[in-house]
């Protein structure tokens, strides 16, 4: 059971798109952070400097996210949760990087 190449075509079209944007911003990141640090007040500046460190930490997650979410549509895992049930297409259009059906994301948060 799984997707239509279709469909899987158009995720991954818009999964390389976003990644494309995560590559930019983590380029311009460096350049980004000068600016805003040349012109703020040096009790600003720890804060504008944690505040760009995870914003990046989260980009370079989400960036492993997309290209985990591209093998798993190269090798035709994707859309299909640990418990062999298919992810919701609603859900996939929402979070192309989901691994998880609902429940199976439900009980893992619960078990945090």
């Amino acid at each position: 059971m799984e997707y239509d190449q279709q469909i899987l075509d158009s995720l991954g079209v818009r999964l390389r798109e976003e990644r494309l944007i995560i590559l930019a911003r983590l380029q311009r990141n460096g350049a980004i952070l000068v600016e805003q640090l040349v012109g703020a007040e040096r009790t600003d500046r720890t804060q504008i400097f944690n505040q760009n460190e995870r914003q990046k930490e989260m980009d370079k997650q989400f960036l492993a996210d997309i290209n985990d979410a591209l093998a798993r549509i190269q090798d035709q895992t994707y859309g299909v949760c640990q418990c062999r049930q298919l992810i919701p297409l609603a859900r996939l259009v929402v979070i192309p990087t989901a691994k998880s059906c609902v429940a199976c994301q439900a009980a893992k948060e619960r078990s945090r």
